[in-house]
């Protein structure tokens, strides 16, 4: 099963970005989605061609003195496993990952 917790979001952005961050203030957000909801402004093509027709939505967000950071992780609504991973920067997207295993 797959849930993308405040821990998870802590060492991405340490790991990814350098950001060390207070656990207490991540805020987190879960819900779901169905594949046209989802923005293709965020998501890419290639990601949407090859997801369910419904998705998990894990959100973790989190401000600096200088950034809003949020990542968005979705994963399959019937198996939990990952599909993908967005994250953004003050509403900018800035990294994107599939995380499906082929």
């Amino acid at each position: 099963m797959c849930h993308y917790s405040t821990e998870d979001f802590g060492i991405f952005m340490l790991l990814r970005y350098g950001v060390e961050v207070d656990e207490e203030k991540v805020k987190e957000e879960q819900f779901l989605l169905y594949k046209e909801e989802l923005d293709n402004q965020l998501v890419s093509s290639d990601l949407l061609a090859n997801i369910p027709e419904l998705a998990l939505i894990d959100v973790c967000s989190y401000a600096t003195e200088k950034n809003e950071w949020k990542v968005y992780v979705a994963s399959d609504v019937h198996t939990y496993f990952p599909l993908f991973l967005i994250c953004l920067r003050d509403e900018e997207k800035i990294y994107e990952e599939d995380l499906r295993l082929d």
